[in-house]
């Protein structure tokens, strides 16, 4: 769906040059994810939803999972040096580490949050030595580029999920949103470039050539407008299936 909608954008208003409709072009940018700069990232997940219950049998009924993980993370550090190709960023193996851990949480929640807990000092000092390592190693364009990034992700992960944990025991209280918020996320990553590039369209149509009003305009509206349409979308789809649940549950 978002593809057809991103297409008929560009393609009625010439955004990128595009000519009018062309059905293989079409299809060769739904399944390259080129559609636009962002959706190489359905590409991924579609393929992580086919070979997800490999992995999430092959974790569940392991007695080795912390293994088998760690040997993902290599797969996925060699993969993402050695394998290159054009698109090979949407090649699932280059994020297989990432999707296993997912779902080794779902499976070992309590121990999982126990480690980050307790090495909640030491993820945090990781971080930030690997972010400093990895803007440097950016800057100057180095070529240990790709193990730098492996390693900073790794650790990011951590931390994201430790400032998370965090989160939760200081905001009890606006649980329910932060909830919501997060299942919004996908969509607002979804839907922000299309309101964004609407936003450049109209900044063009209408002469604003100030960088800066057009930064202020953009500023003011692409994320606002993105975050409160997902927000409403996602409560209204709660609502929705609460309510079939309810019914369901009444009539058995």
């Amino acid at each position: 769906m978002w593809c057809v909608i991103y297409y008929a954008v560009y393609m009625e208003k010439r955004l990128y040059g595009f000519y009018p409709f062309d059905m293989q072009d079409f299809i060769d940018k739904v399944f390259n994810g080129t559609m636009s700069y962002h959706l190489y990232f359905v590409i991924i997940i579609v393929q992580m939803y086919i070979v997800g219950p490999v992995f999430y049998k092959l974790l569940k009924n392991s007695k080795n999972k912390v293994a088998i993980l760690i040997i993902s993370a290599v797969i996925t550090a060699l993969c993402a040096e050695f394998i290159r190709y054009e698109n090979s960023d949407r090649l699932f193996l280059k994020y297989m580490f990432f999707f296993m851990l997912g779902i080794y949480v779902t499976l070992e929640y309590d121990r999982y949050t126990s480690w980050i807990n307790k090495h909640k000092i030491l993820i945090s000092a990781l971080y930030v030595v690997c972010a400093a390592v990895y803007t440097a190693v950016s800057y100057y364009n180095l070529s240990i580029y790709v193990g730098v990034w492996f390693m900073f992700s790794v650790v990011s992960v951590f931390f994201v999920y430790l400032v998370g944990l965090v989160m939760k025991k200081l905001m009890k209280n606006i649980y329910p949103f932060v909830k919501l918020f997060g299942q919004s996320s996908y969509y607002i990553y979804l839907m922000h470039p299309l309101v964004l590039t609407l936003m450049v369209i109209y900044t063009r149509e209408n002469g604003i050539l100030s960088v800066t009003k057009r930064l202020i305009m953009y500023f003011s509206t692409v994320m606002p407008i993105t975050i409160l349409s997902c927000l409403a979308f996602a409560f209204v789809k709660n609502k929705i299936k609460a309510r079939k649940k309810a019914v369901s549950a009444a009539s058995s």
